[in-house]
């Protein structure tokens, strides 16, 4: 699912299958008029699935950076009493 390759280079991005790859870190989002939505995992591993209710325009992507780094923000945050089993 992340093994990239030159010809899957594009927009800037290195792309797997599926999901932007870019170092350890994964993510695809998507959006519609309204909404925006990410799903993200970070170079410690932690995988994230964030929704938002507003969406920049007329360009999603443009919020996507600051939006990343305010999820990792919270994601790494010691403060929040995260579980710490295998829900799955």
């Amino acid at each position: 699912m992340t093994s990239t390759t030159p010809a899957s280079i594009g927009w800037g991005w290195h792309f797997g299958c599926g999901w932007v790859v870019e170092g350890d870190e994964w993510f695809w989002w998507g959006s519609l008029p309204g909404t925006f939505a990410i799903l993200y995992r970070n170079a410690n591993g932690s995988c994230i699935a964030a929704t938002a209710n507003g969406r920049r325009q007329p360009t999603p992507e443009n919020g996507l950076n600051s939006f990343i780094g305010i999820v990792n923000y919270i994601a790494l945050d010691e403060g929040i009493p995260w579980q710490d089993i295998d829900q799955f």
